[in-house]
């Protein structure tokens, strides 16, 4: 975590699946919660045996194969190249362990230990909303950053569904305060046009990004909206989620650092 004290931008990055860490006596939650017949309803707690009902799976892979530092390099580069630092925040843990990016049971069955790592996590990221909201005037941005593997391209969530994109249903983001302020004529600006976070990303040669000017709609492709996260502070910051592709990151640029150096 940067310091809060140290940070002077209005940037939040939030790095929530790049852990690697296998802490002891934190249970896996691997087998997954509990569906129960009687109500057909998961429940999420670290000992329970599920006996008499079903499991119900969660999500535990990792976003990387080992750990991920990508949010610590961006926050380098922008400090050695414009002398600002934001606020940064990674999680250490495997997503075995715990899930910064679920509602807290499912993300921490429970677990105490898990339980405060989860607070201290989401309690920074609270923390830095307010001191940006004090300092900026509400204006700022916090990134949520993932990669998947489901092919070459950059997924840019906003809460918006690729059915939302495809049919140009673009209302209800998660980027509103930034529509008022950069593009209060014509919203889709800031979503697929030139001030699109997705066009800033193909223009620099990160390759293709859904949705942007060029790739506005994400077809018939697998597109993450945003999670947990996105939609816990969307009310109080403007949040994308960026699903960055695990094939541009490693097959085509093995160093990791060729995406964050500026040319």
């Amino acid at each position: 975590m940067t310091p809060l004290n140290l940070a002077n931008l209005n940037l939040i990055l939030s790095s929530p699946h790049a852990g690697s860490e296998i802490p002891n006596g934190i249970p896996d939650r691997t087998p997954g919660g509990c569906r129960h017949n009687s109500t057909n309803a998961c429940t999420f707690h670290y000992n329970d045996t599920c006996a008499d009902d079903v499991r119900c799976p969660v999500t535990t892979v990792q976003d990387f194969a080992s750990y991920d530092p990508l949010a610590e390099l961006l926050a380098k580069e922008l400090y050695e190249t414009y002398n600002v630092l934001p606020f940064v925040v990674v999680g250490n843990w495997n997503r075995k362990k715990i899930d910064f990016n679920r509602e807290i049971v499912e993300a921490t069955f429970q677990h105490p230990n898990a339980i405060k790592a989860y607070h201290g996590y989401h309690g920074y990221i609270e923390r830095a909303v307010k001191k940006i909201n004090k300092n900026f005037n509400g204006k700022g941005l916090l990134i949520d950053l993932h990669q998947h593997a489901q092919g070459r391209y950059t997924m840019v969530g906003m809460r918006l569904s690729g059915v939302q994109l495809n049919t140009n249903n673009l209302s209800c983001t998660s980027i509103e305060r930034l529509i008022e302020l950069s593009c209060p004529d014509n919203r889709s600006e800031c979503i697929f046009g030139s001030k699109a976070l997705g066009t800033f990303l193909e223009s620099n040669g990160l390759g293709t990004a859904y949705p942007s000017l060029n790739n506005p709609k994400p077809e018939n492709k697998t597109f993450y909206r945003g999670g947990y996260i996105t939609n816990r502070y969307s009310s109080k910051i403007n949040v994308i989620q960026t699903e960055l592709s695990f094939v541009v990151r490693n097959e085509f640029e093995p160093k990791i650092e060729s995406f964050v150096t500026k040319e």
